[in-house]
Order: structure tokens, then sequence, then C-alpha cells
């Protein structure tokens, strides 16, 4: 990865540890959070998450896409396209998770799916308009928008 890629990436976690971390404020369910190179390890009371921050869906390693684990990727239609194109491998892993983000969005700043509960309720027929129409709850961000904000 180049030097900007890191840069996103940490920020990525960085925001990611944040974000998990105000979530369970109320609940006090996780025990500990370890960096790892790509992401985050987090200890709740009941389980292990692997959190990996991954620029583009089209570059996750097959290993990557497994139960107890969520992608954090940023919000662009190139994502989006590759969770469709992928859906019927990712809807058979039931506790996976991609968070599609833009932290500067001044929309939502996030959208959350879980490709195996969501295949359960969405028709096939409509699935792309509605991954769409989540898309389209936060603003777009690509690498080189990302950049200009750093």
């Amino acid at each position: 990865m180049d030097d900007i890629g890191d840069k996103i990436t940490k920020y990525i976690i960085d925001w990611a540890e944040s974000y998990f971390r105000s979530r369970d404020a109320f609940h006090k369910k996780i025990l500990s959070i370890e960096k790892i190179n790509n992401g985050l390890i987090i200890t709740f009371k009941d389980k292990k998450e692997t959190i990996l921050a991954i620029l583009d869906l089209s570059q996750v390693k097959e290993r990557d896409i497994k139960e107890n684990t969520t992608l954090i990727t940023l919000n662009n239609r190139k994502n989006v396209d590759y969770l469709h194109y992928n859906w019927p491998k990712l809807a058979n892993i039931s506790s996976f998770k991609i968070y599609f983000i833009n932290p500067f969005s001044t929309l939502e700043k996030r959208w959350i799916i879980n490709p195996h509960i969501h295949s359960k309720i969405c028709d096939e027929s409509t699935l792309r308009a509605g991954l769409l129409s989540m898309f389209e709850t936060v603003e777009p961000l690509t690498k080189e928008i990302f950049t200009n904000k750093l």
C-alpha cells in the first residue's frame, strides 16, 4: 500500500476504534480493543470480532471474509458494486458485516449491512436498487477525495 493509503487506513482504524467505543458506552460489553496491522480485534464479553479497514473491496483477501469479521470501507460505487457482485458468497456468512463510511459526509456518516440477514428480508430482484438507496444516504468517498481531506 502507498503512503496515502496507509494514512487513510490509519484514519479509518482510529475512526472505527472511536466509533465502537462510543457505541459501547452504555452496554459496557467491550473488554479490550487491540490494534493490528490493518484493523482492530475487539474482545467482547461473549465473542471476539475482527475489524478490517479495506479501502477497495476488490482487494479484500478471501481469508478475510469469515464469521465475526467486519470490513470498514469507503462509501463509493466501486465498493457497492463489489458487494452486489459477491452477494451470494457474502450472504452465506452469518456474522459478517460491512460498514461503508464517509467521516466527512454532511449526510449520514455510515451505512452498515449484514448480507446474511439482509438476504433473508430483501427480494433478489430489488437488491441492486436497495444497495444503491443505502449508498445514497452517505456522500460518496474515494481515496482521492479522502486525500484532499487529510
